[in-house]
């Protein structure tokens, strides 16, 4: 039986928005575009809070939330060791590297960031650093393979990514920008409690350099991939890429922002680089262990097909960021603070009702021409959220 290997990228705050296969035109990602052509694009992955803690806790331990700490020796790392998988993580945060030992991971990487501001070229940034000593391991994969039974082996990268240091080039930052009277953001530190009604230029400038650090994650995703794409087809490599939270940069109120698409939705690609195949879209609601599952049961010697990963989608998924709330269906996104459950809305405010998914944005409230609509979600969200009073 030929073994089989997987890796699997999580880069913390890419929200799917910023990917040309989720709509985003503003920039080019054409190494991530090439694997999504070839690969499975699940359209609406959605984290129920927009933690690194809560995400980890969901996908590896099956927690069901960030509160809970079951799982223990029964995550997805155990299960993978139980299985004969050898499991590496590569990560540049110290918080993951002490969660994936706690999760059963058989080795476990980390390589910490250097940078403290816009590095002099794209191999300077962390991210480089990284995904160059990822792809150099994957490299050996094919040295210390040559024995008749095979290893089966998973590499697991989280990077900080677009959510600690912004370190892309100045330069880089420069040529992002429309209008060439805007100064680039210059600084090091994501910006946060951004609002619609800042300063447009400032705006644009975070935006900018959001755009860059994209661009840095696109060339250096490219040496992991041709390391990838370089195992014998013995290896069958699984490649994956998803995040674990989007970054706000101002589109909604900083108040609410955490549950809206920018924060939450989050791009998840699963590509099989033993055959090159038109690319498959998955169009519904999903949790971020959807990329779990398709790699357990790449392992489990399933057949490749993709058909089957994300079959059918949940019904409805409820996302908390105290105090808010958003629940979603395959129509429709209402958003609302928690205890609110009014019969119609009191304003133009909140609740809010986006038609989903046309209105990938969420920025057309169309509450006050659905109130039936609105009082049908509050109870559902009601209904799977513990009651609480309303903090207004």
């Amino acid at each position: 039986m030929h073994s089989r290997s997987a890796i699997c990228v999580v880069v913390d705050g890419l929200r799917a928005s910023a990917l040309g296969a989720y709509g985003n035109t503003m920039y080019p990602t054409p190494t991530l575009d090439a694997l999504a052509a070839t690969s499975t694009v699940v359209e609406r992955v959605i984290c129920t809070e927009p933690t690194v803690d809560s995400f980890y806790r969901h996908v590896w331990l099956k927690a069901e939330s960030c509160l809970s700490t079951t799982g223990g020796n029964n995550g997805f790392l155990h299960r993978l060791g139980q299985e004969r998988v050898e499991s590496t993580v590569f990560t540049d945060d110290p918080a993951v590297a002490a969660l994936a030992e706690e999760s059963g991971a058989s080795r476990v990487v980390l390589i910490q960031g250097v940078s403290r501001g816009p590095a002099a070229s794209v191999d300077a940034t962390d991210l480089a650093r990284l995904l160059i000593n990822a792809a150099e391991f994957v490299s050996s994969w094919r040295e210390t393979s040559t024995t008749t039974e095979q290893q089966e082996r998973m590499l697991w990268v989280h990077c900080k990514g677009l959510a600690s240091t912004w370190d892309a080039p100045l330069d880089l930052r420069r040529e992002l920008l429309d209008d060439d009277e805007i100064q680039p953001f210059a600084g090091a530190a994501p910006p946060f409690g951004l609002s619609p009604e800042d300063d447009p230029d400032v705006l644009l400038s975070y935006r900018a350099a959001y755009a860059a650090q994209v661009a840095v994650l696109d060339v250096c995703i490219a040496a992991l991939l041709t390391a990838s794409q370089s195992l014998s087809k013995r290896k069958s490599p699984l490649f994956a890429m998803t995040s674990c939270r989007g970054l706000a940069l101002g589109e909604h109120q900083s108040s609410s922002a955490p549950v809206h698409n920018e924060c939450l939705h989050v791009p998840s690609i699963i590509g099989f680089s033993e055959a090159q195949r038109p690319g498959l879209r998955v169009a519904g609601l999903q949790t971020p262990d959807v990329v779990t599952e398709a790699i357990e049961a790449w392992f489990g010697h399933e057949p490749t097909s993709t058909t089957s990963i994300g079959a059918g989608g949940l019904p409805n998924l409820v996302s908390v960021v105290e105090p808010w709330y958003a629940v979603r269906t395959n129509d429709w996104t209402l958003i609302d603070l928690l205890g609110n459950e009014q019969s119609e809305p009191a304003d133009t405010t909140n609740p809010r009702l986006y038609a989903s998914p046309d209105d990938r944005w969420e920025l057309n409230n169309v509450a006050e021409r659905c109130p039936d609509i609105v009082a049908e979600l509050q109870q559902l969200a009601a209904a799977s959220t513990p009651r609480r009073k309303n903090p207004r």
